[in-house]
């Protein structure tokens, strides 16, 4: 864990539970389905001396740091999954429980389809909802490095995923497709973990179009300015956000961007092995991925 987290966590901690004006407090959820730097995001948050944020979706919330997360820490994830079942009141209820503070929050918690459905079963707060993306490209090649490494050591991650490919029906619709133009062996992970990095964008892809804000991961990590005022529009403006914080924030920043791949989206999909770009631009076309993430401000139109 950074030092700064350390002071953070000493001086929130340190406060009165319960001390907050219950009028003023405000609640944010950061909806992703991951690979779009939430975990950066949640810590920067979450070191702001008057925010409390967690990441995931665990109990006891997670509102401790490390830079990395551990190998351990992913462990606990697939060892929780299925098992915590809490409305999003519920859960924020645990996130107060961490400590006093002007805003609290919680960053890849929920997708936003996700958090838009356990809120029709009602809710006692009101949520600012801002919804992260990232390039279609990019993130489907950080999936799947991510599930390749995590799965080489967990092995209720790789069931559980292997699972979802044999049971989806848009699965099969693109594993059926590359199947009847190329000899791929779907029993090989690193086959069907690629697919389903497809599906998971495809349903970013519907959720672009719903009318919440979408926060683009690139440019959040790489501008201050966009960051502030994601910050504000997260906080309600009801919590003062000064330069030094930026400062701190944007040096973790830089650190988180050093371990994602570089190569830009054009390069990676060029890296692609064929089959990967036949069927990337087959769901692109299906699910006019062009013009979702225009919509959002991305390019994508070199695809075409």
């Amino acid at each position: 864990m950074n030092k700064f987290n350390l002071q953070s966590l000493f001086k929130r901690n340190s406060r009165q539970l319960g001390s907050n004006d219950v009028r003023s407090t405000k609640y944010f959820v950061v909806t992703s389905a991951g690979r779009a730097a939430t975990y950066w995001l949640a810590s920067a948050l979450n070191s702001h001396d008057d925010v409390i944020c967690s990441h995931s979706f665990f109990v006891p919330p997670v509102t401790v740091f490390e830079n990395p997360p551990s190998r351990e820490r992913a462990l606990k994830t697939w060892d929780q999954l299925g098992t915590i079942q809490l409305t999003i009141d519920q859960y924020y209820d645990e996130i107060e429980k961490c400590g006093a503070a002007r805003a609290y929050g919680n960053v890849h918690g929920y997708t936003l389809s996700g958090f838009l459905r356990e809120k029709e079963k009602g809710v006692r707060r009101d949520y600012v909802v801002c919804n992260l993306v990232r390039n279609p490209v990019t993130r489907v090649e950080s999936y799947w490095r991510r599930w390749m490494d995590v799965s080489s050591y967990n092995e209720k991650q790789k069931s559980f995923f292997r699972n979802v490919f044999e049971t989806g029906v848009h699965h099969k619709i693109l594993a059926d497709k590359v199947a009847s133009k190329f000899d791929l062996d779907f029993s090989q992970r690193e086959n069907w973990f690629f697919i389903n990095a497809l599906v998971n964008i495809m349903a970013e892809t519907s959720e672009i179009k719903l009318e919440y804000p979408h926060i683009r991961m690139e440019e959040l990590t790489s501008d201050s300015e966009c960051f502030r005022n994601t910050f504000k529009k997260l906080t309600s403006n009801a919590v003062a956000i000064d330069g030094k914080y930026l400062e701190t924030i944007f040096k973790i920043g830089k650190m988180n961007q050093q371990r994602e791949n570089s190569v830009s989206p054009k390069d990676q999909f060029e890296e692609w092995s064929p089959w990967k770009r036949y069927i990337f631009l087959e769901m692109a076309r299906d699910w006019a991925l062009n013009d979702a993430y225009e919509q959002v401000g991305y390019d994508l139109s070199w695809l075409n």
